[in-house]
């Protein structure tokens, strides 16, 4: 049975054609499903250009690059207890300055997990890392941070489960230095492809009523809220369309508190286009909208104070998945 079948959250199915899945260094790196069992490497990398922008009120100008990578790795393939590695990368370049934010801000981590125990039904898994979250890449102390899971989960029957986990991470957007128990109750039906997971703090949902059509949905509590959609034109053609919303967040050495940390809030829409040579190749290209963008300081998002409200504007986002 696989891995990801007992230990039971769901986090971070494969959520749009076209926007980037959670980080792979999370509770995902433990419990997300494998697009094939026989596979030890899934990896992907993203860049996104967004067009004519300004702060508003100032009217500086806004340019933003977003470039992210990430991946993850299993020594042996479909093995319920087998050692995995995950990585994320992220890098925004800003272009032109805004007055207390650097030109750059870099989030990476990297995490390993494994099974360690797996008896009647039951699974106990468990995953630690390390990051860093801030401008210069590892010039500030204050920027590197923990990740820890602790994830136990019981098989009821072949398309249902329930678990638990036990989710730390220091740079989440609140609750940071609080390890947040979750649960989820997941179960799926083979005949509409449809892979369902209800609970605390991730909630998925992915459903295939034809070979044609996807539809996919997901909320992580409270960073991340994902909405997409997707159609087979021909063979190896796809028409996606996706909707998200995004908190990126970074700790600066020049805030007055060291404790506070920078957000960048986003919301996008986007369309576009996939085409898959052959089966572990995927290439994509979009174009979409983003709006409600900004930055602002604080210890935790649910109470921050704005330095710089972004107007909207339009964007370009490739992407490219390798699979292996």
């Amino acid at each position: 049975m696989r891995f990801t079948s007992l230990c039971l959250i769901g986090a971070a199915l494969l959520i749009t054609a076209g926007s980037p899945l959670l980080a792979q260094t999370g509770a995902d790196l433990l419990i997300r499903p494998w697009s094939d069992e026989a596979k030890t490497l899934e990896t992907r990398a993203d860049a996104l250009f967004l067009g004519d922008s300004h702060v508003k009120e100032s009217d500086e100008d806004f340019t933003l690059a977003r470039y992210e990578a990430e991946g993850r790795f299993r020594i042996i393939p479909g093995e319920v207890k087998s050692p995995r590695v995950g990585f994320d990368y992220k890098l925004l370049d800003l272009g032109s300055g805004i007055s207390g934010i650097p030109d750059q801000l870099v989030d990476a981590s990297v995490a390993l997990g494994a099974g360690v125990l797996k008896q009647s039904g039951w699974i106990v898994a468990v995953k630690g890392g390390v990051g860093y979250a801030g401008s210069s890449p590892f010039s500030d102390g204050n920027a590197f941070y923990g990740l820890f899971d602790f994830v136990i989960g019981y098989e009821f029957d072949e398309t249902s489960q329930f678990g638990f986990v036990l989710d730390y991470d220091g740079n989440r957007s609140n609750y940071r230095d609080v390890p947040i128990p979750g649960f989820a109750y997941r179960f799926w039906n083979e005949r509409y492809g449809a892979q369902i997971a209800i609970g605390f703090p991730y909630s998925s949902i992915e459903v295939k009523p034809t070979s044609k059509w996807s539809i996919e949905a997901l909320y992580s509590v409270p960073d991340d809220l994902r909405l997409s959609t997707s159609y087979e034109l021909i063979p190896h053609w796809s028409l996606f369309g996706s909707v998200s919303r995004t908190i990126d967040t970074f700790y600066l050495n020049t805030t007055e508190d060291v404790t506070d940390r920078l957000f960048f809030q986003q919301r996008r829409v986007e369309i576009g286009v996939q085409y898959s040579p052959y089966p572990m190749l995927e290439f994509r290209l979009a174009g979409g909208y983003a709006w409600d963008q900004e930055f602002s300081t604080g210890f935790s998002a649910s109470n921050t104070d704005l330095v710089a409200d972004v107007s909207d504007a339009p964007y370009v986002h490739i992407g490219v998945v390798w699979k292996n």
